[in-house]
């Protein structure tokens, strides 16, 4: 995939809302005790949230290689370390 930097920061965002709902959703579930009376429905949920969490890391690792190579393209640091926004001169 071919995307910019803002376009995976706003993928690696909309992920993070998932996996916060999801969270918040299983929690809700084993509150309730409906993990044991809804199983499939339960496994379901981790199903997903292994997914979003997966792709979020995909994402991120992706953004970095754009990140690096922009860097590297501008005549930046390619060390990887930072912004340089507070670099030591």
């Amino acid at each position: 995939m071919n995307l910019e930097a803002p376009d995976y920061r706003r993928l690696i965002n909309e992920l993070q809302s998932v996996i916060t709902d999801t969270l918040k959703l299983l929690d809700d579930f084993e509150d309730t005790g409906m993990n044991e009376h809804m199983v499939e429905d339960y496994e379901r949920l981790h199903g997903i949230l292994n997914t979003a969490i997966t792709d979020q890391r995909r994402y991120q690792a992706e953004l970095l290689a754009v990140l690096r190579k922009d860097a590297n393209a501008t005549g930046g640091a390619s060390s990887g370390h930072g912004s340089g926004a507070n670099d030591e001169p």
